[in-house]
């Protein structure tokens, strides 16, 4: 996010099941790696867009907080992001869209990245996948689309160079041993060590470029 002049929300691609859409990877009051999900409405889920996905009025909330409520037992740095972050748990109800953006939201301010943002149903795209990627790039006069590695796999390199759009594909390289293990969440991390800097999560390489 840091790498770009502006950073697109996808709040209208489809709902994704078993991605980071609706959780995260944190750490327990026993040590171990879980993760904290937020439940979703199957319904509004196979309307189709992540936009109209709600979140699911079971009683979710204690089991996600007993998790962030462990680190403050185990005396993580981080008690006033921790508690924001439980706020936002707290008062998560109905859209998705919204405790997803403002969980990134509170990892921008709490890293120091002031990238501006926007969203994807605001650019009024109506292609999809690879293509819809390229046309929201373009959309937003974009030069270049930083990817992340694995999007190699499903982007097609002619829908981007076809409007002029280099594509580089960045891999992030952690520093820490737990984050490169289990995938931890960024939270974690700013949770355990609040005043640490982006470059001490891990650097960044550009992997690939199409241009």
């Amino acid at each position: 996010m840091t790498q770009c002049d502006l950073f697109v929300h996808l709040d209208d691609v489809p709902f994704s099941k078993g991605s980071v859409q609706n959780r995260n990877r944190l750490v327990d009051a026993n040590n171990e790696v879980k993760w904290a999900s937020v439940p979703i409405e199957r319904a509004s889920a196979r309307q189709g867009k992540l936009s109209t996905t709600r979140i699911a009025s079971v009683a979710w909330k204690p089991r996600y907080l007993a998790i962030l409520d462990a680190y403050r037992r185990r005396g993580a740095k981080g008690q006033e992001i921790l508690e924001q972050f439980e706020q936002l748990i707290s008062l998560a109800d109905g859209s998705l869209v919204n405790l997803n953006v403002a969980i990134t939201e509170l990892g921008q301010q709490s890293l120091g990245c002031q990238t501006p943002t926007t969203y994807s149903s605001l650019l009024e795209v109506n292609s999809s996948k690879s293509e819809r990627i390229a046309e929201i790039c373009s959309r937003v006069g974009a030069s270049t689309y930083v990817a992340g590695v694995k999007s190699v796999d499903y982007l097609k390199r002619e829908h981007f160079s076809d409007l002029g759009i280099q594509v580089d594909f960045t891999r992030f390289v952690p520093n820490r041993a737990r984050m490169r293990e289990y995938n931890l969440s960024t939270f974690h991390f700013l949770f355990e060590e609040p005043h640490m800097k982006i470059s001490e999560l891990g650097s960044l390489d550009t992997w690939l470029s199409w241009e």
